[in-house]
């Protein structure tokens, strides 16, 4: 006869079991995405990555969990035990930080390999356990009822937490308490789960302190450790503002460990925002027109001054001026709206005289789809017919990697004239300027050749 706590508690307890971890485990999924953002990027190949190992191991766990005959609440808390343990430490902010940290800027590997290393040695076994639940509680119901009818049940009310786990962690407890409060809060509910699998406070002395003892550490190694490494995480970056220890008077702001922004005590900014201000407000005299930024950063390009123009930052995250105003910046010199980028420029039919493009999110990552040249083209038609386009892209200047050569290739199917003016000429990552036009000229395809050469008189007339 299958032993049933079923007939010693409540059915609903069960239940509460199969609805908080299907919680859990997607409000974990979602975590490690954004968790892992400053570290890997959060290119598709990194989310699938990430997904694929919940999906396989969560079926790993669905199979062995099918496979246990007996003893299903001491099995059953010995794995949220040992996810508790997992999330608490493996998950843990710290433990995130250094791992990648050391393995990425230290030793210089590949982000991808430390990625599969992580997933294979912290969120394999975490899944592989927390899947094990479903149909270990399904042996603990009653066995008068139907397995359809049980099965059902369970999958709804995992299916259900999952939802809530999915849509809460990223709207409300990410976005408003930061990650590695969510980190806690799972914490919180697994050690929960395991506290509601002890008969008698008696029998449960040692699972009361080790679930106090787990807390704690989590408590200790994740929101301490975010409270002293940034001023803020959201659901999509982590925030920090501190000023430079070469110049105290220059103020830094650290987006996803990215050198985001910087800003002196005379307003100004990194050497490619000063150029973007020379080219705009120098040399091209901009006054009175329109200027889209799409990256907001730290609002620098307007920092100094407006030059008597209206400025539009575009950011995706929302609470990006409570962040950076007033511990970065005094004041924010234009109208920001907080949308993604993509999504904006199909919303709106309004023309912009100059749009600047400088999103990042990750230290060197623009994201996938503001790369591609149906985004460029999004921003070709915005811009007046005079107009002018800026891209700060972190790029080879040689163009001897695909990725340098193709963000090149694309650039240039969609603008017919663009000038690029790289901040140092060698074979590595650095800023690279790309100024376009829509100019009357761009359908000029004429080249000078032995033949016919009327270059002179082009120059004279020009």
């Amino acid at each position: 006869m299958i032993r049933s706590i079923a007939g010693k508690s409540s059915v609903y307890k069960i239940y509460a079991i199969i609805l908080i971890e299907g919680f859990v485990t997607i409000s974990l999924e979602v975590q490690l995405i954004r968790q892992l953002l400053p570290y890997v990027g959060g290119s598709v190949i990194v989310t699938s990555l990430i997904i694929g190992t919940f999906l396989l191991f969560l079926a790993a766990g669905y199979k062995r969990g099918s496979q246990i005959t007996s003893n299903f609440e001491q099995i059953l808390k010995r794995n949220l035990s040992i996810a508790l343990v997992l999330t608490s430490i493996g998950m843990s902010t710290m433990f995130t930080s250094k791992y990648f940290l050391t393995l990425i800027l230290v030793q210089h590997i590949h982000p991808i390999a430390p990625l599969i290393g992580f997933l294979f040695l912290i969120v394999a076994p975490l899944v592989y356990f927390l899947g094990q639940t479903i149909p270990i509680t399904m042996n603990l119901l009653p066995r008068s009822v139907l397995v359809g009818k049980t099965g059902g049940h369970a999958l709804a009310l995992s299916t259900i937490g999952s939802f809530l786990g999915a849509t809460i962690t990223s709207t409300v407890i990410m976005t408003y308490l930061g990650v590695a409060m969510n980190i806690w809060i799972n914490c919180l509910l697994l050690a929960f789960l395991t506290l509601l699998l002890v008969p008698t406070i008696r029998r449960g002395k040692i699972q009361i302190v080790f679930v106090i003892i787990m807390v704690f550490l989590s408590y200790t190694l994740s929101v301490k450790i975010e409270s002293l490494a940034y001023d803020k995480t959201t659901s999509y970056a982590s925030y920090l503002i501190a000023n430079d220890f070469s110049n105290p008077d220059t103020k830094n702001l650290m987006i996803n460990l990215s050198h985001s922004s910087s800003l002196t005590k005379d307003k100004k900014g990194y050497a490619y925002v000063e150029m973007i201000k020379k080219i705009l407000f120098h040399d091209m005299r901009i006054q009175g027109k329109d200027i889209l930024v799409l990256g907001a950063g730290g609002f620098t390009l307007s920092a100094e001054s407006t030059w008597g123009n209206q400025f539009y930052y575009v950011d995706i995250d929302g609470q990006l001026p409570n962040i950076v105003v007033p511990k970065f910046t005094k004041k924010i010199n234009g109208e920001f709206i907080g949308r993604d980028a993509r999504e904006y420029l199909a919303s709106t039919d309004q023309e912009f005289s100059v749009i600047v493009t400088d999103a990042y999110n990750s230290r060197l990552q623009v994201p996938a789809h503001l790369l591609t040249r149906e985004f460029f083209q999004s921003v070709a038609n915005h811009l007046t017919p005079d107009g002018i386009a800026i891209f700060n892209i972190i790029s080879n200047p040689t163009l001897s990697t695909s990725y340098s050569k193709r963000v090149d290739n694309t650039l240039r199917s969609t603008f017919g004239n663009c000038m690029s003016l790289p901040f140092t000429y060698s074979d590595a990552m650095t800023n690279i300027l790309y100024i376009c036009n829509q100019n009357q000229k761009s359908d000029d395809t004429l080249v000078y050749s032995d033949n016919i050469n009327n270059s002179s008189m082009n120059f004279f007339t020009q």
